[in-house]
């Protein structure tokens, strides 16, 4: 059976899901990587974070920005359990949209 991947944007209750599937992802450690910072970022009013779910659980995340002048994508990651499956491409597409 195929599990159904949904793509919707991230809430303050996710967050320290997001926080463990970056240490599972094995994601470059920041000192930003709290729950803190990821509450500015995601009421900035610049950026968009946006999850990957599958039965309840986040396994992949995108941050992406814009400064009015050019993009950016931060913190791509999938959980190496759902990996190969174009998670991340998606995510990306979402994000560019």
């Amino acid at each position: 059976m195929v599990e159904e991947i949904i793509f919707r944007r991230c809430l303050e209750g996710d967050i320290e899901s997001v926080l463990d599937l970056w240490k599972a992802a094995e994601a470059s450690a920041s000192v930003t990587d709290t729950s803190h910072d990821l509450r500015l970022t995601m009421n900035s009013g610049v950026s968009l974070m946006l999850l990957a779910q599958s039965g309840g659980r986040i396994t992949g995340s995108i941050i992406a920005t814009f400064d009015g002048w050019r993009g950016n994508i931060y913190r791509l990651a999938v959980h190496p359990d759902y990996r190969r499956r174009g998670i991340a491409r998606r995510l990306v597409s979402e994000a560019e949209a």
